[in-house]
Protein backbone atom coordinates (compact mmCIF):
# COMPACT_ATOMS: atom_id res chain seq x y z
CA UNK A 1 0.00 0.00 0.00
CA UNK A 2 1.06 3.59 -0.66
CA UNK A 3 1.71 4.99 2.84
CA UNK A 4 0.22 8.52 2.42
CA UNK A 5 -2.99 7.08 0.95
CA UNK A 6 -3.21 4.57 3.76
CA UNK A 7 -2.74 7.27 6.41
CA UNK A 8 -5.44 9.47 4.85
CA UNK A 9 -7.80 6.48 4.61
CA UNK A 10 -7.28 5.53 8.26
CA UNK A 11 -7.68 9.13 9.43
CA UNK A 12 -10.92 9.43 7.47
CA UNK A 13 -12.16 6.17 8.96
CA UNK A 14 -11.38 7.45 12.48
CA UNK A 15 -13.10 10.82 12.02
CA UNK A 16 -16.10 9.82 9.91
CA UNK A 17 -19.25 9.52 11.96
CA UNK A 18 -18.25 12.33 14.32
CA UNK A 19 -20.92 14.91 15.06
CA UNK A 20 -18.70 17.70 13.71
CA UNK A 21 -15.12 17.94 12.41
CA UNK A 22 -13.06 21.12 12.27
CA UNK A 23 -10.04 21.15 9.95
CA UNK A 24 -7.76 23.95 11.22
CA UNK A 25 -5.07 25.56 9.05
CA UNK A 26 -2.74 28.51 9.24
CA UNK A 27 -2.20 30.36 6.01
CA UNK A 28 0.86 30.27 3.80
CA UNK A 29 3.88 32.53 4.31
CA UNK A 30 2.59 35.10 1.82
CA UNK A 31 -0.80 35.77 3.41
CA UNK A 32 -2.05 37.05 6.75
CA UNK A 33 -5.56 35.75 7.15
CA UNK A 34 -8.18 36.73 9.69
CA UNK A 35 -9.95 33.80 11.37
CA UNK A 36 -12.28 32.52 8.68
CA UNK A 37 -14.29 29.48 7.76
CA UNK A 38 -14.36 28.19 4.22
CA UNK A 39 -17.44 26.28 3.20
CA UNK A 40 -18.26 24.44 0.01
CA UNK A 41 -21.62 25.75 -1.24
CA UNK A 42 -22.67 22.14 -1.83
CA UNK A 43 -22.76 21.54 1.96
CA UNK A 44 -23.66 25.03 3.16
CA UNK A 45 -27.19 24.13 4.32
CA UNK A 46 -25.74 21.93 7.07
CA UNK A 47 -22.43 23.69 7.73
CA UNK A 48 -23.30 27.41 7.62
CA UNK A 49 -25.31 27.38 10.89
CA UNK A 50 -22.36 25.67 12.60
CA UNK A 51 -19.85 28.12 11.14
CA UNK A 52 -21.75 31.08 12.59
CA UNK A 53 -21.11 29.74 16.12
CA UNK A 54 -17.30 29.42 15.77
CA UNK A 55 -16.36 33.02 16.66
CA UNK A 56 -14.58 33.67 13.38
CA UNK A 57 -14.58 36.98 11.55
CA UNK A 58 -15.46 35.78 8.08
CA UNK A 59 -17.34 32.92 6.39
CA UNK A 60 -16.46 32.31 2.77
CA UNK A 61 -18.80 30.06 0.81
CA UNK A 62 -17.09 29.12 -2.40
CA UNK A 63 -16.05 26.35 -4.74
CA UNK A 64 -12.25 26.75 -4.47
CA UNK A 65 -9.96 23.73 -4.26
CA UNK A 66 -9.52 24.13 -0.49
CA UNK A 67 -13.04 22.78 0.00
CA UNK A 68 -13.50 20.62 -3.10
CA UNK A 69 -13.41 16.94 -3.88
CA UNK A 70 -9.70 16.27 -3.31
CA UNK A 71 -9.82 17.52 0.28
CA UNK A 72 -10.31 15.92 3.67
CA UNK A 73 -13.25 18.22 4.46
CA UNK A 74 -15.08 17.44 1.23
CA UNK A 75 -14.62 13.72 1.77
CA UNK A 76 -15.98 13.90 5.31
CA UNK A 77 -18.94 16.06 4.25
CA UNK A 78 -19.71 13.53 1.49
CA UNK A 79 -19.66 10.79 4.16
CA UNK A 80 -22.16 12.73 6.30
CA UNK A 81 -19.76 14.25 8.86
CA UNK A 82 -20.34 18.01 9.00
CA UNK A 83 -16.87 19.45 8.46
CA UNK A 84 -15.65 23.04 8.56
CA UNK A 85 -12.31 24.37 7.31
CA UNK A 86 -10.80 27.14 9.44
CA UNK A 87 -7.98 29.31 8.03
CA UNK A 88 -6.18 31.92 10.10
CA UNK A 89 -2.81 33.46 10.73
CA UNK A 90 0.39 33.48 8.71
CA UNK A 91 2.63 30.67 7.45
CA UNK A 92 2.38 27.74 9.84
CA UNK A 93 1.71 30.03 12.81
CA UNK A 94 -1.45 30.19 14.86
CA UNK A 95 -1.21 33.18 17.18
CA UNK A 96 -2.32 32.99 20.78
CA UNK A 97 -4.98 35.64 20.08
CA UNK A 98 -6.46 33.68 17.17
CA UNK A 99 -6.15 30.43 19.11
CA UNK A 100 -8.16 31.78 22.03
CA UNK A 101 -10.71 33.29 19.65
CA UNK A 102 -11.26 29.92 17.95
CA UNK A 103 -11.28 28.00 21.25
CA UNK A 104 -14.10 30.24 22.49
CA UNK A 105 -15.97 29.51 19.27
CA UNK A 106 -15.42 25.75 19.51
CA UNK A 107 -16.72 25.73 23.11
CA UNK A 108 -19.70 27.85 22.01
CA UNK A 109 -20.46 25.44 19.15
CA UNK A 110 -20.12 22.41 21.43
CA UNK A 111 -22.55 24.00 23.92
CA UNK A 112 -25.08 24.91 21.19
CA UNK A 113 -24.91 21.38 19.75
CA UNK A 114 -25.36 19.74 23.18
CA UNK A 115 -21.88 18.19 23.16
CA UNK A 116 -20.99 19.89 26.46
CA UNK A 117 -23.15 21.24 29.25
CA UNK A 118 -22.13 24.49 30.90
CA UNK A 119 -23.73 27.62 32.28
CA UNK A 120 -20.90 29.69 30.82
CA UNK A 121 -21.93 32.17 28.15
CA UNK A 122 -19.46 32.42 25.29
CA UNK A 123 -19.29 35.83 23.63
CA UNK A 124 -18.87 35.23 19.89
CA UNK A 125 -18.50 37.58 16.95
CA UNK A 126 -21.09 37.84 14.25
CA UNK A 127 -19.12 37.00 11.12
CA UNK A 128 -19.55 38.70 7.81
CA UNK A 129 -19.88 36.35 4.89
CA UNK A 130 -19.31 36.19 1.18
CA UNK A 131 -20.29 33.90 -1.63
CA UNK A 132 -18.59 32.94 -4.86
CA UNK A 133 -17.34 35.99 -6.77
CA UNK A 134 -17.57 38.46 -3.89
CA UNK A 135 -13.96 38.09 -2.68
CA UNK A 136 -11.14 39.56 -4.70
CA UNK A 137 -7.39 39.25 -4.42
CA UNK A 138 -5.13 42.22 -5.05
CA UNK A 139 -1.82 41.46 -6.71
CA UNK A 140 0.86 43.99 -7.56
CA UNK A 141 1.85 44.39 -11.20
CA UNK A 142 5.48 44.99 -10.18
CA UNK A 143 7.86 43.67 -7.55
CA UNK A 144 8.62 45.68 -4.46
CA UNK A 145 7.82 46.04 -0.79
CA UNK A 146 4.19 46.36 0.29
CA UNK A 147 3.64 48.33 3.48
CA UNK A 148 -0.03 48.46 4.37
CA UNK A 149 -1.62 51.73 5.42
CA UNK A 150 -4.85 50.21 6.71
CA UNK A 151 -5.72 47.98 9.63
CA UNK A 152 -5.93 44.27 8.86
CA UNK A 153 -9.55 43.20 8.25
CA UNK A 154 -10.67 46.70 7.28
CA UNK A 155 -13.53 47.27 4.90
CA UNK A 156 -12.06 48.92 1.82
CA UNK A 157 -14.06 51.28 -0.34
CA UNK A 158 -13.29 52.81 -3.71
CA UNK A 159 -10.67 55.53 -3.34
CA UNK A 160 -9.28 54.29 0.01
CA UNK A 161 -5.50 54.31 0.34
CA UNK A 162 -4.34 50.79 1.24
CA UNK A 163 -0.54 51.10 1.15
CA UNK A 164 2.14 53.60 2.02
CA UNK A 165 3.33 55.56 -0.98
CA UNK A 166 6.74 54.54 -2.29
CA UNK A 167 9.52 56.52 -3.93
CA UNK A 168 8.09 55.88 -7.39
CA UNK A 169 4.96 57.90 -6.56
CA UNK A 170 2.61 54.92 -6.41
CA UNK A 171 0.28 54.28 -3.52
Amino acid sequence: KFLPSHIVYELTEDVKGSDIAIDIHSSNIFLKEIPQIRINKEFSDSTLPLAKELNCDFIWMHDAITVLEATFSHTLNELGTKTLVVEMGVGMTLTQKYGHQLLTGILNLMKKEGIIETDEVFEVREPFSSEVGEVHFLNADASGLFIQDIKHCSVIEKGDKIWIQGDNGSG
